[in-house]
């Protein structure tokens, strides 16, 4: 349950109702897939504390099972079957015109059975199918995680930096780090721009990500978005890897 007070936020309080009144009708959009977070209900009644209410997992998620306390630890097979139901989310959430702007761990959900669903839809936008992309220069936005082109003016949103975010949760579920250690998100940031990428090695340790995804990350970290794998790019190559 995601609950709200618009009042609490002054005068950004209409703001804030917009926002999530487009939360939910998203949520609603794409919450009946099966690797996306099921879509309960909501209250946007503004004389009570704004609701969205989505199917509990108690699981948690992908990122909640990194902890040294967490009961969920995930093998190796299981991450990548949770990557391939992640990519299989996204790639419907592009389908129907979306970027998710949000890719990451943490919005990753396991269901009891071991599948991954994709949720927190609050950075979520329509596409304007003009350009293939967007434009957004507000809000909070997952610095660590973006791509470069998103990162400057005009500060760019499109299928193609979702699929760079991708590449970074591949990298955080697989080394269980987070992406750019303890740099700030604006020095993560700087560094992305200056052409950087995430290395494959965890934080200088030797565990080394399997080379099959280390292809797969390249892919989605090219410089140029045209030349990064797409979604249905991704859900193949995952789909060969792991026979889903």
């Amino acid at each position: 349950v995601k609950s709200l007070r618009p009042d609490a936020f002054g005068s950004n309080s209409d703001q804030i109702v917009r926002e999530f009144r487009h939360e939910a009708a998203v949520l609603n959009m794409f919450g009946h897939h099966p690797n996306i977070v099921p879509f309960v209900g909501a209250s946007t009644d503004l004389s009570k504390p704004l609701t969205l209410v989505t199917s509990y997992l108690p699981y948690g998620s992908v990122a909640d099972s990194f902890a040294v306390s967490s009961n969920v630890k995930l093998s190796l097979s299981q991450k990548e079957i949770v990557l391939y139901d992640a990519a299989a989310g996204l790639l419907n959430v592009h389908e129907g015109g979306f970027v998710h702007r949000d890719i990451a761990a943490r919005n990753v959900l396991v269901d009891p059975v071991g599948r991954g669903k994709l949720c927190d839809f609050g950075l979520c936008r329509r596409v304007d199918a003009s350009i293939g992309g967007s434009h957004f220069q507000h809000g909070h936005l997952p610095l660590r995680y973006m791509a470069p082109e998103s990162l400057q003016p005009p500060h760019a949103f499109s299928f193609k930096s979702d699929a760079y975010m991708f590449g970074v949760l591949m990298w955080e579920t697989l080394t269980e780090a987070k992406p750019f250690g303890a740099l700030a998100p604006q020095d993560a940031a700087a560094l992305v721009l200056e052409g950087h990428r995430l290395a494959y090695n965890k934080d200088g340790s030797n565990t080394i990500i399997p080379p099959k995804y280390q292809h797969l990350m390249e892919g989605c970290f090219a410089e140029d978005p045209a030349k990064r794998l797409s979604m249905v790019e991704l859900v193949h190559a995952l789909g060969r890897l792991n026979v889903v």
